[in-house]
């Protein structure tokens, strides 16, 4: 009954989560409490932030905010910065601080772009190797000039030596500059993208 009832009116809701995040939230600042409570933070975070000290928390909240990212956005940060700590590739203020971070802050880009940029950037520093075989599959999707009616995807990590194929025609010349299209990529393509991978990410 008081949860129906308070809760509301204070701006909370009926989301029974607030008896486990209100002792936490309570020691956060002012300005994080509102933040949560407003809806601007994901509810995601406030386990994480309850475990870094107040400035730290000010710091990234003004970074979600500088780079407008939404809540999606905000987990995937929170998910990847988590690993960066965990993996002890940095620490949190050496990731508040870095050189591309501030970079990213001057370039002239819209809100969306350095959001993109941010998460981006993010999980090239944890998962370096995985970044580098992805830009050379971009590179290498590129280069062969492939039409929009066919599309090439890799495993989700690398992880496997085959690739899926999806594709779509307007008429049967479509399908046969589609099917010739994936001959050459067969008949030397693909050899030549595994070798690239393998080269950079061994």
């Amino acid at each position: 009954e008081f949860q129906k009832e308070y809760f509301p009116l204070l701006g909370l809701g009926q989301n029974n989560k607030w008896f486990e995040w209100l002792p936490s939230l309570l020691l956060m600042p002012q300005v994080i409490q509102s933040s949560f409570i407003k809806g601007d933070l994901s509810f995601d975070l406030i386990d994480f932030f309850s475990g870094i000290d107040s400035g730290l928390q000010l710091n990234l909240l003004n970074l979600f905010h500088e780079f407008q990212l939404n809540k999606n956005k905000q987990k995937e940060v929170l998910h990847l910065l988590q690993d960066l700590l965990k993996s002890k590739a940095c620490t949190a203020e050496e990731f508040l601080t870095h050189f591309r971070l501030t970079e990213l802050k001057q370039t002239r880009m819209t809100p969306t772009q350095k959001a993109e940029k941010f998460c981006q950037w993010i999980s090239e520093w944890r998962y370096p190797m995985y970044s580098k075989a992805e830009n050379i599959f971009k590179k290498w999707v590129s280069e062969q000039k492939i039409s929009p009616l066919l599309e090439i995807q890799h495993s989700p990590f690398f992880e496997l030596k085959k690739y899926d194929v999806r594709f779509s025609f307007k008429s049967p010349e479509n399908l046969e500059k589609i099917i010739e299209k994936l001959n050459q990529l067969r008949q030397g393509g693909v050899e030549d993208l595994e070798k690239r991978i393998s080269g950079e990410t061994e």
